[in-house]
């Protein structure tokens, strides 16, 4: 699975050097925008593609999801996806994806940078 990841990264970032190429883009010219996860298997499967800390079942999305979030220019990038909301009452500030109808993708943003990247069933 790790090399497939791989395969589609570099197809996906050729596609992307591609159209800037060609002038149908201008680049981002940031950073990593995805800056710590506070979870464990997020990290192994961010970095590696692969972990045994996040069941099978759900590493797909998290994976889709890990993605999105370092590609992110600002919050409005996630609007409509995986059903992005800003969570309430103490954890104001907190922002959630759907994984799988329990658990949760949560990060916090600081207007460059998603950090605090966690896995948990909050409800």
């Amino acid at each position: 699975m790790a090399g497939r990841l791989k395969v589609e990264r570099r197809q996906r970032l050729l596609f992307l050097t591609n159209r800037y190429l060609s002038g149908n883009i201008t680049p981002k010219v940031t950073e990593m925008a995805l800056r710590s996860c506070t979870h464990k298997g997020l990290r192994e499967l961010f970095e590696i593609g692969k972990t045994t800390k996040i069941g099978k079942r759900h590493q797909k999305t998290a994976i889709l999801i890990l993605d999105l979030l370092d590609s992110i220019s600002g919050l409005r990038d996630c609007v409509g996806v995986k059903g992005f909301h800003e969570l309430k009452g103490n954890r104001a500030g907190t922002y959630s994806m759907h994984v799988s109808a329990n658990y949760r993708i949560t990060f916090k943003w600081d207007g460059k940078d998603v950090y605090d990247v966690n896995f948990e069933d909050y409800h």
